[in-house]
């Protein structure tokens, strides 16, 4: 095997060759990997769109297949790989060659959608920590100018049902 075929055997992400109808030319280890199926059952036998998602599949046929088609090319569109394993969020990128063949790279995004499943509940915990401080500083604002015993009596009532959001509230 020559040091091209191992770096194209071996490398890090999913790499196809295709018509431009998107039948599979040729696939690398990487991208039969994932896939979780040998070479026989993909290569010549398959377009790319019945490897995505339903929801991949509709996206590839209706604007990706058509945008290879004018542009000749597409750079990292997010789609779902089927897997013996189940989903698997990629990364696209193609270039239409000469004879019309599409160079493709098939990137995992994996972690990328951890990273931003992650960086969603971070800002969703943000958020509401923000909600619960802005309530805290109303209600201290409002006990700060209570006067009395009735008038901190009446501001704790307030802030309970008000910023702090009960539904009700009673002291005794």
């Amino acid at each position: 095997m020559s040091t091209v075929d191992q770096a194209w055997e071996q490398a890090p992400c999913g790499l196809l060759t295709l018509r431009l109808d998107g039948t599979v030319l040729a696939a690398n280890r990487t991208f039969l990997d994932w896939l979780g199926q040998p070479s026989e059952q993909v290569v010549g036998q398959v377009r790319l769109a019945q490897l995505l998602s339903v929801g991949g599949r509709i996206y590839w046929e209706t604007h990706l297949s058509p945008l290879l088609h004018v542009d000749r090319r597409l750079d990292e569109v997010a789609v779902e790989l089927r897997t013996a394993q189940g989903r698997l969020p990629v990364l696209l990128s193609a270039v239409v060659g000469e004879g019309d063949v599409v160079r493709l790279s098939v990137t995992s995004a994996r972690e990328r959608s951890r990273y931003e499943r992650e960086l969603l509940a971070a800002r969703a915990a943000a958020e509401r920590s923000e909600v619960q401080v802005r309530a805290l500083q109303a209600a201290t604002a409002a006990l700060s100018q209570a006067l009395g015993v009735v008038g901190v009596a009446d501001a704790l009532l307030a802030a309970a049902v008000g910023p702090l959001g009960a539904g009700a509230a009673s002291l005794w």
